[in-house]
């Protein structure tokens, strides 16, 4: 069984890039795509290493020697060397695969080994049809192709003619692909007087450029794709076999005739296809392109909807109903506004000076060459007389977009993330810091269409389904707008819980949920993709140099789904960047389609990607498997469960494609009742006892708040 992982290790070290190395059961030879930088290996029913690597070097000697073309230009440049395509094409291919060959083999003296071996098994299968065949009786292109794949093989008992032996001796020394091509046009010109008078007897055979629909670029243009051995390349789809087959027809010029020479090479293609596997492959996949105008629904046209005449038709034909629990819901504003000025307030002090002894630690002192005329007469016994000035390295401007999960699992811990978020938001609006928060649902907003929100980048794209982002805060907020905000906001979570409901005594006021805020399944790897747009419009439209991209869920995504007819059969998968030309190895299943998007959304945006685990456990190492690797020690099972009794979180050892994941306590309750001012009064009398309490208060308020605190660390370093 070969070793897949290191193969593409090996392609990739060879390459010196990251080029990406897919294992396609479809494939019926190796190739390259000089375009995307893809390596396409075949799967066939069995392959030695050495084959194998054989494969491998040829084909990136292909990627470190031949020049990429787009097809219009390629097509111009093989009829330069002859007007019959296809003859030019299989002159080319034959001293091109020497050259690149030769060369790879130069690069990397260790191949030579597996160019041996491989093509030593490529002639014990008969691959080339040549047993019981006096291989010196072939036409002159069909041993040329052999002398160089297999010559060391047949002893070099290849003959040439004197004539035909000086293109052997040129094809042996071409280095530049300009040697390539005049050798080729030379080649070209002496065959085509040998095959002129026996093309018009035989029967067409097919052109296939390998034009392949899988090598678009982002104009949708085809790429060229060098195959292994073969000048009649399978085709990856039905428009550039069409397009190929008609390069060579229409025009006498253009003389596609079928051509005697080359059968070698065509029986090596017929016999590769026979060695194709069907137990399946690599597959290259790409994220599909969001519309946000679909997806996206912004907090003016949110709340403009969901009103206060919205929350009067929920509580029924009572107006008394309304009055009382609209009175209700802003008397909680009220009081989680009135709490936060304190907290808010501790919370700045404590981000100054965070931000203040990080700056201390980055500023240095410069000497600035100018003489210090105060300290000049020490200069027998301090060599320190120069003028000198503090530096001090200036934080960086942060910005925060924030992703909250808005499914089923999470209607017993809303409202306390939503309380929380609220400290946060206040948080930033006193601190002047950007930031955007949106909820993740299945849920449609109304009546709204969803159609067509995500659109194929190529046929390989995977489907993401419909979905909705609710943009519930905003630092773009007036004050009546944030106020207003979050007295819908407390509405909408309370009425997922009961022992909220019943906590701030609205069972028998409390309005159903309206439509638009209802729950259902998990859908963040749609939110994911589209973070990869949002992002750097909100980059830009605030001048930011940090932007922290934070998802908050409490289980993993929804699946993708795949069209059975190209995904059928598959091994493995990778995902592709036509923007960055990255690549992301993956499963097709579960927690991996979140791990290669959040290393998407980093590539493509560079923004820190942050995961927060919400959860209630009380066992640390009862944390899911998607957030533990599962071989944590009993030391760090230990300090997981300290830091996270103490704090209220701890980190997560599977970061999951994340720069940071931490598994939060999320129903830690921010109490909102307490009079603080009243506590305070009453230990007046006693100082020691004023200053416990004191204490205690603002340690409570300190712990309690586990978001503003992770928020804070982020953006005060």
């Amino acid at each position: 069984m070969i070793n897949t992982t290191s193969k593409n290790v090996l392609a990739k070290v060879l390459a010196t890039e990251n080029i990406i190395v897919r294992h396609d059961a479809k494939a019926k030879t190796a190739s390259f795509d000089l375009h995307r930088r893809v390596l396409t290996l075949p799967v066939w029913k069995s392959m030695t290493s050495s084959l194998f690597d054989m494969l491998i070097g040829h084909e990136v000697g292909h990627a470190l020697h031949t020049p990429g073309m787009n097809p219009d230009t390629f097509k111009e440049y093989v009829l330069a060397i002859g007007s019959n395509f296809d003859l030019a094409l299989m002159v080319w291919n034959t001293v091109e695969d020497a050259r690149i060959e030769r060369m790879i083999k130069n690069d990397y003296p260790g191949l030579r080994r597996d160019f041996y071996h491989g093509y030593r098994e490529i002639y014990d299968m008969d691959l080339f049809e040549i047993k019981n065949k006096n291989m010196n009786d072939l036409p002159f292109i069909d041993r040329l192709n052999l002398h160089f794949k297999i010559g060391p093989i047949l002893h070099n008992d290849i003959e040439f003619s004197a004539e035909e032996m000086v293109f052997v001796d040129r094809c042996e020394s071409a280095v530049t692909h300009e040697d390539v091509t005049i050798l080729s046009k030379d080649i070209y010109e002496f065959m085509h007087k040998e095959t002129e008078k026996s093309e018009q007897n035989e029967e067409k055979a097919p052109i296939n450029i390998n034009f392949d629909s899988d090598g678009d670029d982002q104009e949708g243009n085809n790429q060229i794709q060098v195959e292994m051995s073969e000048s009649q390349g399978d085709q990856g789809g039905k428009e550039g076999q069409e397009e190929a087959e008609s390069v060579g027809s229409g025009s006498p010029e253009h003389n596609s005739s079928p051509i005697k020479a080359g059968e070698t090479i065509k029986a090596l293609k017929r016999n590769l296809e026979n060695k194709t596997s069907d137990s399946g492959g690599t597959i290259i996949a790409t994220a599909p392109k969001p519309d946000l105008n679909k997806i996206i629904v912004d907090h003016k046209t949110l709340y403009n909807r969901i009103d206060d005449k919205m929350l009067q038709f929920s509580c029924g034909s009572s107006i008394d109903r309304f009055v009382e629990t609209n009175n209700r819901f802003i008397d909680i504003v009220k009081r989680i506004k009135a709490d936060s000025i304190r907290s808010v307030t501790t919370m700045i002090n404590q981000f100054n000076r965070k931000k203040a002894a990080d700056e201390a630690r980055k500023s240095r002192i410069a000497k600035t060459g100018k003489l210090n005329m105060d300290k000049l007469h020490q200069y027998k016994i301090n060599d320190d007389i120069f003028l000198s000035r503090l530096i001090t390295k200036s934080g960086k401007n942060h910005g925060f977009v924030i992703y909250i999960d808005w499914s089923g699992s999470m209607s017993h811990i809303a409202h306390d993330v939503i309380l929380q978020l609220f400290q946060i938001a206040i948080f930033c609006r006193k601190a002047k810091i950007p930031f955007e928060v949106y909820t993740f649902t299945n849920c449609m907003f109304n009546d709204r269409g969803w159609e067509n929100q995500f659109t194929k980048t190529d046929e390989f794209s995977f489907q993401m389904g419909d979905f909705c982002m609710l943009n519930i805060l905003s630092s773009r907020m007036s004050n009546i707008e944030f106020d207003h905000a979050m007295k819908i906001l407390t509405w909408v979570s309370v009425a997922h819980n009961g022992n909220k409901i019943k906590k701030y005594g609205l069972m028998s006021h409390m309005p159903a949920c309206p439509r638009e805020f209802m729950m259902s399944s998990t859908p963040l790897n749609q939110a994911l993709v589209c973070a990869i747009d949002m992002v750097p419009e909100f980059r830009k439209k605030y001048n930011l140099q940090v932007v922290n991209t934070v998802f908050m869920t409490d289980g993993e995504g929804d699946s993708v789904s795949y069209e059975t007819d190209v995904y059928e059969n598959r091994k493995s998968y990778v995902l592709y960047d036509k923007q960055t030309g990255q690549s992301f190895n993956y499963d097709a299943y579960g927690s991996e389609i979140t791990s290669v998007l959040s290393r998407l959304l980093k590539a493509r945006t560079g923004c820190n990607t942050l995961r927060f685990h919400l959860d209630t456990i009380r066992k640390a190492e009862n944390a899911p498997h998607s957030v533990l690797t599962g071989n944590e020690t009993v030391q760090q099972k230990e300090a997981m469960q300290k830091l996270y009794d103490a704090e209220g979180f701890f980190y997560g050892t599977n970061k999951n494609g994340f720069d940071e994941l931490f598994v939060m306590k999320a129903n830690t309750e921010i109490d909102i009742n307490n009079d603080d001012d009243q506590i305070l009064e009453s230990k007046k009398g006693n100082f020691t006892a004023l200053k416990t309490a004191f204490l205690k208060m603002n340690d409570r308020k300190m712990t309690s708040r586990v978001l503003l605190n992770r928020f804070i660390d982020l953006i005060s370093v």
